[in-house]
């Protein structure tokens, strides 16, 4: 009960985690995009 507690909540941690890694490369992509377009 507790461990499938705890593996929830380290699902969605890791979830969190994912989202927030590729809103990050989203956002580096297109500050590298930008940056090669004013070159």
């Amino acid at each position: 009960m507790l461990s499938k507690a705890v593996s929830s909540i380290f699902e969605r941690r890791k979830l969190r985690l994912s989202v927030l890694l590729a809103g990050f490369s989203l956002i580096e992509g297109w500050r590298f995009s930008v940056f090669i377009l004013l070159l």
